[in-house]
Formats: structure tokens, sequence, C-alpha cells
């Protein structure tokens, strides 16, 4: 990560567009829990405001390569994000079912069968005060469901969950914000009130 350059950046566009936007700083960790000393000694100078965990590789398998080759692809994954959970400092969960994006190599997971140890994921991230984002990517690729599925958002809150972002995931312009009204009525219908924001790495409330 070239962090020079992604502050100049990020200073730019504060400038830039302060009369349009605000523009925060955050930063998405793939496997925290496994590399803990490395991102503390990298981010202990930079100010974030946001920071994302999340699992797109087991055992340094990129989870489509383990869609491909595990018996119990789903189970490994949930695994592994039990264990970022418990570990990583890290504000938010996302996209906690991402393993369901390679749906055509193993098929969509039955919720059922894996609540138990969603369940234990939630319950954890709930105890570290860590939240869970409403993913919209999924809607704009043939899954056509948000990541997580609406019974984990439910299962969030059911729990006592309520830190929630809601996040388009975008890797081009294009796809800035998208289905991002769509989310909200989901939160919503999973009977919260507010979504959340990030300063400081601390979550303020917006009522929905």
């Amino acid at each position: 990560m070239n962090f020079n350059k992604y502050l100049k950046d990020i200073n730019y566009c504060k400038k830039t567009y302060s009369n349009d936007l605000t523009v925060k700083m955050g930063i998405e960790l793939c496997e925290p829990h496994l590399f803990t000393h490395t991102y503390s000694k990298s981010l202990q100078t930079i100010k974030l405001d946001f920071i994302l965990g999340s699992v797109h590789n087991i055992n340094n398998q990129k989870l489509r390569q383990v869609a491909e080759k595990s018996d119990a692809p789903h189970r490994e994954y949930f695994e592994e994000l039990y264990k970022m959970v418990c570990i990583a400092d890290i504000d938010v969960l996302a996209h906690l079912d991402l393993m369901k994006r390679y749906h055509s190599t193993i098929g969509l997971y039955d919720f059922h069968e894996f609540k138990w140890a969603i369940e234990q994921i939630l319950k954890k991230a709930i105890e570290r005060n860590i939240g869970i984002e409403i993913n919209t990517s999924g809607l704009r690729v043939n899954l056509q469901q948000i990541l997580p599925s609406i019974n984990i958002v439910k299962l969030y809150k059911d729990l006592g969950g309520e830190i929630l972002t809601i996040g388009s995931d975008s890797h081009t312009p294009e796809a800035v914000g998208s289905n991002i009204y769509e989310a909200i009525n989901i939160a919503k219908e999973c009977g919260f009130r507010h979504i959340f924001k990030f300063e400081n790495r601390i979550p303020i409330p917006i009522e929905v």
C-alpha cells in the first residue's frame, strides 16, 4: 500500500470537493487476524476513519480456489471469519457471506445449515463492538443478492446488533452508491432504525 500517494489523493479530494462531498479515509484489510503486527505497524501513523475486515483467502488460497477444491468450502470460510472476528482490530465485517459469490461452482449455501456458525461470528462481533455491512455488490452481478443475506442481517438484529453500515463496494466510478436505497429499505425491513457512519473509527448513527 502506497500511503504517501493515498494521503496525497485524499487531501486533494478534500480540498477540491469540500463544497459537495465529505471525504473520509478508510481501508479494507484482508485476513487481518493473520497479520496483526504488520497491519498495526503500518497503520499506527495513519488516522483512518473506518477499517473493514474481510476474508478473501484461506490457507493462502483464494476463495475461488477453495470453492473448487474443498469438500466443505462454506464451513472453512465461516471458521476463518470466526478466527478473524475474535482477534482483528477492525470496525466492521465486510460482505460477511462472500463465499456465495462462487455459487456457480459450489451452489448457494443453506442458511439454516450454517446458522450455528454464523451466530457465533455475530455474537463475537457484537461482544467486540464490531459492526456488519450490507454490501450491495452482489446485486450488480448474477448472484442478485446482498452480502450478507437478509437472514444474516435479521439474525444480527435479533442478537442485539446495532452497528450496520451500507456500502456499494464499487471498483469503478459508475458503481459508487449503486443500490444504496434498496439496502436502506432492507435495513428497515430487518428492524433497523439507524445505519452508521464512522469518524476517527467511532460509529455515529444516522436515522433511516
